[in-house]
């Protein structure tokens, strides 16, 4: 039972570690710690470990550590009286830290497209392991021949000297070797194969499922922890099939040798070996719980560290220019110790099976050992089938070691299923619609009543009604978190309102299918993302049968001609992913071409100039207006000299139209934008109205953040 105790075990600005021994062996509190604490204002990173009972948290240097500490104490107290939370995100589809518990019937529905193949591969590989086991059988043969010259198998068979057994024993022995090392080779070649295969169907399959969730799906977790499915799990899942089922198998053909060889020898010492099943029962029963726990903890924390590291070094120029090495240095190195601890409670545990395993294991062969000399010695056994069955018992004591390592593999492997299970079992959201849209010509948008929160409790737009005609370029306008790129965002259907509707041309967009909707949509983002590839794969990607000329006819209304032509290959210039090698203008043009060359009929653009200059955004918005005959254009910007020559322009202020109307017109009603327009050109700046801001209002957290 969880208490509210907490010590501060180091506290420096933005940073503070608690020790709570409550934690301790309590994974589902920690992953309530982490939920909970991620949500609140300032957070910037949770760890919680069920193995060192500490608590990790880094926030807004500014802030004060009190109110996280008040709501861990909050936290603590509902978990004491059986209240622990239900984690959020449990409904909006978003991969858990803590995976259900799998089991091998998932891993075979993964892999059941490869069900043939993997039968194959299982015969070779039993096959291989029965030549494998010829060796002590070999040696009973060799012993027999030896120690009974006349009544050895090979002596029955015809061969009257010594030496006429031996060759034709060697012969044999080449006869199995070559054999074994042919099956060997089909068998790793089989394996690699196999575990080939289902890695690429999974990586598939994961990716084509990751395209069907929705952006608000996708926006609940980091970058890292989707790629984690590719890089880890669906490696792991691989890596075992190759090299993790081969010791069942082997355990498999030495367990049928070693009941064959004892039946046929001496039923009774068979019989004697069963005393060890109760053994493994328990000795199985109270290890592989705690493996597979320690393995869930080990995972986690190893994959915050990752996230972590891929977040540092994506911000490693922030890092440097706010002097903050050292400071992430010390982060790095917490998390990491977290994670080391936690990888070396996995190995202890995990230690101990094998050891265990082969002590109760061990019981049987000195029991084969001892009762198999007497019945020698009283002439009931050869001293050949004494060899036989010793060496086939040491055999399968070695594949019980092997298979200790197999199921500490297995019980890694099953985390990763449990996760990609659940993945897949991840459906979207917003529902698909049923019409077609057909558009001959330019869209007219209208919302109605719109209302919108990315978070209970945290209003983003506010009944909104607008009405963007069909053929115009209209402009939105306001503050940082007005909701500008939501608005947005509901268009393109990456969500759906709270309350209210978006019609195109009359038609609810979510009864419209999501195909069609976005085939006639073209969206310039705040953040710009360019392919590694030429800059003409950039350019052509909206349309990939774009002929050279198209191209550059779109690059030149872009205002991007230029610049490409001075570059070393022009259009031909390879740039890295994100657009490393150009400028912040250049991607954005780059990016503008690539909207233009689409030739949809509405076109989005949220401050998709923001980063030229005023010459260039002159050029750009007289190619736009040319361009813009036929087609519906949204302009969003805080610079108001790219919408000033807007057909309509609407001024949102906490998720609500405040002021709408032509430049001029807002201008003469001297309100907000009139105000924010002086500030902009150096007129003389009146005082601005005050905000209208409310204890639920202001602009979502995080990555939803609106400019």
């Amino acid at each position: 039972m969880a208490d509210a105790r907490i010590r501060v075990r180091s506290l420096i600005a933005g940073r503070v570690r608690w020790e709570m021994p409550q934690l301790m062996g309590n994974p589902d509190l920690c992953d309530a710690i982490d939920d909970i604490l991620r949500r609140e204002q300032g957070v910037k990173e949770v760890s919680a470990s069920a193995l060192t009972g500490r608590v990790l948290l880094v926030f807004d240097s500014r802030l004060s550590v009190a109110p996280y500490e008040s709501k861990l104490r909050e936290l603590l107290a509902d978990a004491a009286a059986g209240k622990l939370p239900a984690r959020a995100g449990a409904a909006s589809g978003h991969i858990a830290q803590k995976p259900k518990a799998a089991t091998l019937t998932d891993l075979l529905n993964l892999t059941r497209r490869h069900r043939g193949r993997a039968i194959g591969t299982f015969l070779i590989a039993f096959v291989d392991r029965l030549f494998e086991a010829a060796p002590p059988a070999m040696i009973g043969a060799a012993v027999d021949v030896v120690t009974q010259p006349s009544g050895s198998f090979l002596a029955r068979l015809g061969l009257k000297t010594l030496r006429s057994r031996l060759f034709a024993l060697a012969g044999i022995f080449t006869v199995v070797w070559t054999l074994d090392s042919l099956m060997g080779y089909l068998h790793r070649v089989a394996s690699a194969r196999l575990a080939q295969a289902v890695q690429d169907d999974l990586r598939n399959q994961v990716y084509e499922h990751l395209q069907t969730l929705d952006i608000g799906q996708l926006e609940a977790q980091s970058v890292g922890a989707w790629t984690s499915l590719f890089d880890s799990d669906i490696s792991r899942i691989g890596n075992f099939i190759e090299t993790g089922i081969d010791p069942i198998v082997t355990m498999l053909t030495n367990s049928i040798i070693v009941t064959t060889t004892f039946l046929m020898q001496s039923p009774a010492l068979f019989l004697a070996q069963l005393i060890i099943i109760p053994g493994l029962y328990v000795v199985s029963t109270a290890f592989l719980g705690p493996i597979r726990k320690t393995h869930i903890e080990a995972q986690r924390q190893s994959g915050q560290l990752s996230e972590a590291l891929q977040g540092n070094i994506s911000g490693v120029s922030t890092i440097t220019v706010y002097g903050a090495q050292q400071r992430e240095a010390e982060r790095i190195r917490e998390l990491s110790q977290v994670a080391r601890e936690a990888e070396v409670t996995r190995a202890q545990v995990t230690a101990g099976y094998i050891p265990a395993i082969q002590m109760v294991v061990g019981v049987g062969f000195l029991t084969t050992l001892t009762w198999g000399a007497v019945l020698v010695e009283r002439e009931e056994m050869s001293i050949a089938a004494f060899n036989v069955m010793g060496f086939t018992s040491l055999r399968l004591l070695v594949a019980l070691g092997s298979l200790g390592m197999s199921l500490e593999q297995y019980q890694r492997t099953i985390v990763s299923v449990g996760r990609l299970v659940e993945f897949l079992n991840t459906r979207p959201q917003l529902t698909d619609g049923w019409r077609e849209l057909k558009l001959d010509g330019p869209a007219e948008l209208q919302f109605e009543h719109v209302d919108f929160q990315y978070e209970p409790g945290r209003p983003v737009l506010h009944n909104l009604d607008a009405r963007i005609e069909a053929g115009k370029t209209i402009g939105i306008v306001g503050s940082t978190g007005a909701g500008k790129t939501t608005i947005l965002k509901l268009i393109l259907r990456f969500y759906d309102p709270t309350n209210g509707s978006i019609r195109i041309n009359g038609t609810d967009i979510r009864e419209i299918r999501l195909d069609d909707l976005r085939a006639v949509t073209a969206y310039v983002p705040q953040q710009i993302f360019l392919f590694r590839g030429t800059i003409r794969d950039n350019i052509a990607y909206s349309r990939p049968q774009s002929t050279h000329e198209e191209i550059v006819a779109a690059a030149r209304a872009a205002q991007a001609h230029d610049f490409i032509e001075a570059m070393p290959q022009g259009y031909d210039t390879p740039i890295g992913g994100t657009g490393i090698g150009l400028s912040g203008g250049e991607q954005q043009r780059v990016a503008i071409a690539r909207a233009i060359l689409a030739d949809r009929q509405v076109l989005l653009f949220d401050e998709a100039t923001s980063a030229v200059d005023y010459e260039t955004e002159a050029a750009i918005q007289n190619a736009l207006r040319e361009f813009a005959a036929n087609r519906t254009i949204l302009l969003i910007a805080h610079r108001l000299s790219t919408v000033r020559h807007a057909d309509w322009i609407y001024v949102l202020d906490e998720g609500r139209v405040c002021e709408q109307g032509r430049h001029e017109d807002l201008l003469a009603v001297n309100g907000i934008y009139a105000n924010l327009w002086r500030v902009q050109t150096g007129e003389p700046l009146e005082k601005l109205p005050a905000k209208r801001r409310s204890a639920k209002g202001g602009p979502s957290r995080g990555k939803r953040s609106e400019s």
